[in-house]
């Protein structure tokens, strides 16, 4: 089968979110993901869904995100959380190597998750979540605290990711010091 569409689709239900990631999901696309899944947490959703039936990989931005959206999700009241289903063995492998099977609940297969129910509907695309459309324009600080915010949760979400992590969120941490605006002298 020739893959038509790629990107990032979401539609909800009265009670979650369901994520399709087709094609890769990656540093250009997270950023969508990203504003959607706030947006979904402020209007009180509690459950995601996050399936990777159609995902040939994703990049410790995109990975990153989606940890955000996790520990975004156990802070709220009541908590919410994201269920990871038809991952394959590498994308499971990715998720485990990062500790994020503690974060997710992850299944290979929606048999595998009894309490999960699809929602009816179209699947509508996200904007600027097609890779296929050329790259995403955005700034170098909107670039820089994107990458460094995912990088950050990852750490977050396990402590064990630091060594991994610590280079890239370094190196962030002083391009963004370099970005931002000098105080004034004191009078």
């Amino acid at each position: 089968m020739i893959q038509t569409e790629s990107g990032i689709f979401v539609r909800r239900t009265e009670h979650s979110v369901e994520i399709r990631v087709i094609g890769r999901g990656v540093f250009q696309n997270s950023r969508p993901l990203r504003r959607f899944a706030a947006e979904m947490i402020q209007r009180g959703y509690r459950q995601f869904v996050l399936d990777l039936d159609q995902c040939a990989g994703m990049d410790s931005t995109f990975l990153g995100v989606l940890t955000g959206i996790g520990l975004a999700l156990r802070q709220q009241n009541p908590p919410g959380s994201v269920q990871v289903i038809n991952a394959n063995r590498h994308n499971r492998d990715l998720l485990q190597s990062l500790w994020l099977d503690r974060l997710f609940h992850v299944a290979a297969t929606t048999a595998e998750r009894s309490d999960f129910k699809p929602a009816s509907g179209e699947f509508q695309k996200l904007p600027d979540s097609d890779l296929r459309g050329g790259p995403q324009l955005f700034s170098r600080e909107e670039a820089c605290e994107l990458v460094l915010t995912a990088h950050t949760d990852l750490i977050q979400a396990d402590s064990r990711n630091a060594p991994k992590f610590a280079e890239v969120t370094n190196q962030l941490r002083k391009e963004a010091q370099r970005h931002q605006p000098e105080a004034d002298p004191p009078a």
